[in-house]
This record gives structure tokens, sequence and C-alpha cells, in this order.
């Protein structure tokens, strides 16, 4: 199983990007994956593959991309390319294609051709799509990538476009010492609602927010460190992802969340340990 990991500095907020095609009169620009609302989207022009180029505004180690709320099917391809030279250029660093992270009820997985039923996979007729409109892809590439120069490209021959919410490329922050038993997910009702003298109830509807609870029970003296001066300049206001388990299955989307600090603390409880507590509260 994969260490927990928080995604902090997001440098795709400060890249300049330029996507292949964009739907709408702007309102669907791709400016929108670097807002803080996921809600406000980038939509591709009419077609099955697009792409979102990106020249970083400061060249610094990557080891994941984070997508939210794509709209791809299991058929569905996400390819990541790196260059230190240029857009497109000579000098790659990175060549990667993976399938995105969508909740299916019973986990069906895509299969190669001649593998698995008959009319599933890359090579079927019938996509399988999500069961959920939010979601959120972590890539990981293995190694800490460090490129100006990047391209994400979409590909879905069972969609009309290809969307996102957020677009993120950042360094992966993990510990030692993995989470502590006693992880908690809940969820956030925000709805608002009244009843009537007759006890009707009269409501107005608002998704569900995911708020997720978790302990690192032993930071090393570094960690400790550095997480002090994360969690005073994240605040409860700058947005992270965090993921408990960081994988491409059922387990690890209901389990990774895009929002804030909603609380977060150090202690030390013992001598030689630190100890971190803290909430992350989904955004919508």
């Amino acid at each position: 199983m994969p260490n927990s990991i928080f995604l902090f500095d997001n440098l795709a907020d400060a890249a300049t990007l330029a996507a292949s095609s964009t739907a709408g009169s702007g309102s669907m620009a791709v400016a929108n994956v670097q807002d803080y609302q996921r809600t406000k989207f980038w939509r591709s022009g009419a077609g099955t593959s697009s792409y979102i180029n990106g020249t970083l505004a400061a060249v610094r180690g990557v080891s994941h991309l984070g997508l939210v709320d794509l709209n791809l099917s299991t058929i569905g391809t996400i390819r990541v390319q790196a260059w230190t030279d240029s857009l497109g250029g000579s000098a790659g660093v990175l060549d990667t294609t993976v399938s995105p992270t969508l909740y299916i009820e019973d986990e069906r997985t895509p299969a190669h051709f001649g593998a698995g039923p008959f009319g599933r996979g890359p090579f079927g007729v019938g996509a399988i799509t999500q069961d959920q409109a939010r979601n959120i892809t972590i890539i990981p590439f293995g190694a800490t990538i460090t490129a100006g120069y990047w391209r994400v490209t979409f590909a879905d021959a069972a969609g009309s476009y290809q969307q996102c919410g957020r677009l993120f490329l950042a360094k992966a922050v993990e510990f030692e010492q993995n989470l502590s038993y006693g992880w908690g997910a809940e969820p956030v009702d925000e709805t608002v609602q009244r009843y009537s003298l007759g006890r009707q109830r009269y409501y107005n509807a608002i998704d569900r927010r995911l708020r997720m609870r978790g302990s690192f029970e032993w930071l090393t003296e570094d960690e400790r460190t550095r997480m002090i001066k994360r969690v005073i300049n994240w605040g409860q206001h700058r947005p992270l992802i965090y993921s408990i388990f960081p994988e491409s299955t059922n387990r690890g989307l209901v389990t990774t969340v895009y929002g804030h600090f909603e609380s977060a603390g150090i202690t030390n409880p013992g001598y030689g340990q630190n100890a971190l507590a803290f909430t992350v509260l989904e955004d919508n």
C-alpha cells in the first residue's frame, strides 16, 4: 500500500496554460483549472481528444499529477509528457499514459483486447461511465521530474468533449511513518431546510462534502518542522489534495479529497515523538 500523501504546492496555478480547444465563449476557458473553485471547469471543443499545455513559472520537482472532476469514461486515457527544452521538444523526460480513476460500483476495470468480458475495456463497444460526478485522478510518476514544459492529453472515444475542474502539478509530501489507525471519513450535510406548521419539510439541497480525519503519530524532527510551516502557510483557506490511499481504485477514490485544512495541529506527546492531527474538509 502506498503511503498517504498531501499535494500542497501546485505549480500549475502559476503556470502559463493553453488548451488545444475550448468550448463556449470563454466561460469554460483553460484558466478555470487554476481557479480554486472546482466547479469552474475547463471544457474542450467538440471531439474525442484534447490537450492542455503548461509552461511553469518556476522549474521545481514534480512527483504527481492531480486531476479533479474529469468527465472521461473507462475507455478514456490520460497522457502526460514533460520536456526540459520546449513544448514538444527533443529533451523529453516523461511520457506516460494512464486510465482515469472512476468510481464503478462493482470495481469493473478496463481490460485489454482478449482479456475480460466482451464489450468492455479499450476495445469494447460499451464504455462504462462513473457512478458519481466528483472524482480525483492522482498519477504518480515514480520519480521526481524536473521540467518546465508539460502537456496533458485527454482522449475518450465514448465522449464528445473533455472536461476538468482542477489541475495539480506538485511534489507529494509523505512521511516515513504512515498514517496511524483510526482515520475517519464523514459526510457534511449543509442543506438548508425548514418545516411548516403542518410539519412539511422544505429544503434547498446542497451537495454533501466529505470530511477526512487522521493523525500521523511519529513525525521526524524535519517532518515536524516542515509541517508546522505548512500548517501556518496553508491555514484554512488554500486548497490541497489529500489521499489516504493514492491508488486508482474505488478505495483510493473515496479516500481522496480536494479541500482545505479545517484543523491541523502538531504536538509532542512524549520524548522523541512528534504527532500531527488534522482534518481536511472537501471544497465544492
